[in-house]
C-alpha cells in the first residue's frame, strides 16, 4: 500500500514541476508580461477550451479522452523544458521528447497506455487527436490576442531580434496578434468550429467585459 502511495506522490512531483516551466515563445516573440505563463496554465487553458468547445458546437467526440490526452500532452517538458516550435533545436529536442514520456510515466504499471496517448496526440489520426491538437494551437492563439488587447507586448525588442517573429514585421507597428496569428490561420482552415472561433477571435476585442458569467445571446451575434 506504501509502495502505491509513494508513486502517486512521485508523479505528482514531478507533474507540478509544470508550474515553474516558463513558455519560450512568449519571450521569444518579446511579451513584456511581468509574470509569464507556465505550461502548466497553458495545459489548463486547452482543458477548458475543449470543454467550451464541445459544450458549445456539439462535436462529436470521447470528451474524456480528449481531456485526458490534454492533461498529458506536454508532460515530456518536465524533463526537457519547454520547447518552442521556433526553437533552432526543435527537432532535437522532439526526439528526446519520447524517451522523457516514459522516464515520466515509468512509476504506472499501465504506463503504455498513456505513453499510447501522447503517441496518438502526436499522430493526429484519430477525431480525439485532431481535437486536442486544435484546441493546443487555438488556446495558444486566444492568450496571444489576451496578450495584445492587454498591450503586454514590445516590439522595438523584437525588432532587434532575428528570429522567425522578427521577420513579420513589415510596418514596424503591429500588434501581437497581427505578427503570431496569420502562422496559424491555415491549421483550421479544414475545421469549422474552430476556424470561427479563430476568426471570432482575431477579427475582435475578446477581453470586452460580458458580465459576472458567461453570457448566452440565443440569435444575436
Amino acid at each position: 500500500m506504501m509502495e502505491k502511495a509513494q508513486r502517486v506522490c512521485n508523479y505528482y512531483v514531478l507533474a507540478v514541476k509544470l508550474k515553474d516551466v516558463i513558455r519560450k515563445g512568449y519571450i521569444n516573440v518579446c511579451v513584456s508580461r511581468e509574470r509569464m505563463e507556465s505550461v502548466a496554465e497553458h495545459v489548463y487553458g486547452t482543458l477548458n477550451l475543449a470543454i467550451a468547445m464541445y459544450y458549445t458546437y456539439g462535436i462529436k467526440v470521447d470528451l474524456a479522452k480528449v481531456l485526458l490526452m490534454l492533461s498529458i500532452h506536454e508532460v515530456e517538458e518536465i524533463k526537457i523544458g519547454d520547447v518552442a516550435m521556433t526553437d533552432p533545436n526543435y527537432e532535437e529536442a522532439k526526439k528526446e521528447a519520447k524517451k522523457a514520456v516514459k522516464e515520466v510515466f515509468s512509476c504506472f504499471e499501465e504506463s503504455e497506455v498513456l505513453e499510447n496517448l501522447i503517441e496518438e496526440f502526436d499522430k493526429r489520426e484519430t477525431d480525439e487527436a485532431i481535437f486536442a491538437y486544435l484546441c493546443d494551437k487555438l488556446e495558444c492563439d486566444l492568450y496571444v490576442k489576451v496578450l495584445s488587447e492587454e498591450e503586454n507586448f514590445d516590439i522595438e525588442a523584437l525588432k532587434k531580434k532575428d528570429n522567425y517573429f522578427s521577420r513579420k514585421i513589415v510596418n514596424g507597428d503591429e500588434t501581437l496578434a497581427e505578427i503570431w496569428l496569420p502562422g496559424d490561420e491555415d491549421k483550421f482552415k479544414d475545421h469549422e468550429y474552430f476556424r470561427e472561433v479563430f476568426e471570432y477571435a482575431r477579427d475582435h476585442k475578446i477581453l470586452k467585459k460580458v458580465g459576472s458569467e458567461c453570457e448566452r445571446k440565443e440569435g444575436k451575434e
